[in-house]
Formats: C-alpha cells, structure tokens, sequence
C-alpha cells in the first residue's frame, strides 16, 4: 500500500504541472509576485525528474535512498517557496 503512495504523489506531480502551463487561472493560485510564468516554470525539471520521476521508481522498488532523495527535494521545495513569499510575496497557496 506504501508504494501505491508514490504512484500518486508523482500523478499529482504530474497533474499539477499540466494545470500550471496549460491553464492561467490555475496558474494564477500558485504565482509568486514578480516571478514571471516562464521562470516559474523552471522548477517543472527539478519537480519532475526529482520528485515524480524517482517517486514513480519507488513505486515499483523501494529504495531508502531515493526516499531520501524525494524528501529532501519535498523540503528544499517547501523552504524555497516559504522564503520567495516571505520576500516576495504571494505564492501563499504553493508554500
């Protein structure tokens, strides 16, 4: 049932990447002020091959490491987007 988590969480991943360049409002929720979309979406290579990608690995072989590897790109993640809307504002939604 563990691994099935993985399969999700690199589905939502996903999803939520398709919703964000396909769809300005959606995108319009998660913008940071003065980030403009196309840097914004610099972080769909690191969200995607990081996260999903090795999320999607872990779902067929679970390995510590990899889970290592996703939760410290969840935290680097989470700590970059809380310090861009304390900065910037907005983004309140990604953080």
């Amino acid at each position: 049932m563990k691994n099935v988590a993985y399969l999700f969480q690199a589905s939502l991943i996903s999803l939520w990447w398709i919703g964000i360049l396909q769809y300005d409002t959606f995108y319009a929720y998660f913008e940071f002020n003065g980030i403009p979309k196309p840097l914004f979406t610099c972080f769909l290579v690191p969200d995607f091959i990081v996260i999903s990608l090795l999320s999607l690995i872990l779902f067929y072989k679970e390995t510590p490491s990899l889970q290592y590897m996703v939760l410290g790109a969840f935290l680097y993640a989470a700590i970059f987007c809380l310090s861009v809307s304390l900065t910037m504002g907005g983004g309140e939604i990604s953080t």
